[in-house]
């Protein structure tokens, strides 16, 4: 059976598997992915959840080519949400800049660096 190429397209889109991700854990997607500019994330002041990182990491796995730095600015991250973005970084075959300010490090955080 051959799959219409618009369903092949969606698999190859990153957009899409963030709204998965993002409705498997039952959260509302922000726009996160729309968010990358050259490979960069860059979000000031932009609150996101712990769901919603779930997803961008599992985006980034699943599609490891869209993001190569990340910076986060006042964006509400707690340490446990910071834990699993490092996390979810740290398990990529290949380096990704991470910068992080006026937001939560903690212990939890410490573990993953």
């Amino acid at each position: 059976m051959t799959l219409p190429i618009s369903v092949d397209r969606l698999r190859e889109n990153p957009k899409y598997h963030f709204l998965k991700f993002c409705e498997k854990e039952h959260d509302v997607a922000l726009p996160l992915i729309s968010k990358v500019t050259n490979k960069k994330l860059s979000l000031l002041g932009y609150h996101t959840s712990l769901s919603n990182i779930k997803a961008l990491c599992g985006t980034i796995e699943m599609q490891p080519d869209i993001i190569t730095k990340c910076y986060f600015d006042n964006c509400g991250l707690t340490d446990n949400v910071t834990s699993v973005l490092l996390k979810g970084m740290l398990a990529l075959d290949y380096p990704m800049q991470f910068v992080t300010k006026n937001n939560e490090i903690g212990s939890q955080s410490l573990v993953q660096l």
